[in-house]
């Protein structure tokens, strides 16, 4: 079902102790992706200062580890106590997908608008059927059907048209 989120549940947090600064080596980074070694003393939480979205994925000592949202725009990790390699990479799967139908929405959007622009250009290069018909020498304001001529004369003679 889309929307479902496949990790598994998140481990409870129990009264744990402020956080501490941990040091990190081997810091690698690139457009999309995150690498370091890191040294925890006891099984905790890190925070990465750097923003989540689903389609970030985390390998710990070469495992697939879920990547959890934290403080509403950074990542964490769970870590177990040692020395862990941390590898994060950035895979934008439907991402891609959602570009590419966006720019098909403003290339829509963008013929649709220019359309009438179009069409109004144009207009002056085609000679409608009206405007190739000379002018009448006299042309009445009005030319009404003869039986409807005698119908308003005959309300207008009862007085009940103007």
């Amino acid at each position: 079902m889309l929307g479902e989120d496949p990790r598994p549940e998140q481990p409870p947090l129990a009264d744990t102790p402020t956080a501490t600064v941990v040091p990190i080596t081997n810091l690698t980074r690139t457009a999309n992706a995150i690498a370091f070694r890191i040294t925890v003393s006891e099984d905790g939480w890190i925070l990465i200062p750097e923003r989540w979205a689903r389609s970030w994925r985390a390998q710990i000592d070469g495992s697939e580890a879920p990547v959890w949202g934290a403080a509403f725009v950074y990542m964490a990790l769970h870590l177990a106590q040692g020395d862990h390699l941390v590898q994060l990479s950035f895979e934008p799967g439907r991402s891609l997908m959602m570009l590419a139908f966006s720019w098909l929405v403003i290339l829509g959007a963008t013929i649709a608008a220019g359309y009438p622009l179009l069409d109004r250009h144009s207009a002056g290069r085609r000679r409608s059927p009206v405007a190739a018909r000379p002018p009448a020498a006299e042309a009445p304001a009005a030319v009404l059907p003869r039986k409807l001529e005698g119908e308003i004369r005959e309300a207008r003679g009862r007085g009940v048209a103007p």
